[in-house]
């Protein structure tokens, strides 16, 4: 029975997983973390196999419903990484960031950023598929339309 292609971005999923694993398990083999090496080789291992295994079954491009999901998926990581981003940036004094502003309403204006971007990751996690949601039922409570 021939086994279907995979979609190229699982694999390019597993590749990034793959190669991210490996480096942070470089580090704590180094820094003498054997269980955590222990583990991420592990993990490692395990990326690299379903990375081969994909490759091995050939690949094909995305459907446009795949890469919508995708999206969907990637959407809540990438605006909480680029949050944390810009709040490791912050000064801890937030009076010398913001000089022209008096204290009390710099700290509001943090406040009202952090808000704003908790809103921005629960929305994005809301429309994001579920854990055990089908397909089917994903597209009809986010009233998906080809």
């Amino acid at each position: 029975m021939p086994r279907d292609k995979t979609n190229i971005l699982d694999v390019l999923l597993f590749t990034v997983l793959t190669i991210g694993f490996a480096v942070i398990a470089l580090f704590n083999w180094r820094g003498g973390e054997v269980i955590g090496g222990l583990v991420l080789t592990g993990l490692t291992l395990l990326c690299g196999a379903a990375t081969v295994d994909g490759l091995q079954r050939g690949v094909r491009p995305p459907t446009s419903w795949e890469r919508f999901k995708a999206w969907m998926v990637l959407r809540p990581a990438l605006i909480g990484g680029v949050g944390i981003v810009v709040f490791l940036q912050l000064p801890a004094d937030l009076g010398s960031a913001l000089p022209s502003l008096p204290h009390e309403t710099a700290a509001g204006l943090l406040v009202i950023g952090l808000l704003v971007w908790a809103i921005a990751i629960g929305y994005t996690l809301w429309r994001a598929p579920h854990r055990f949601e089908a397909d089917a039922a994903y597209r009809r409570r986010i009233k998906y339309r080809e």
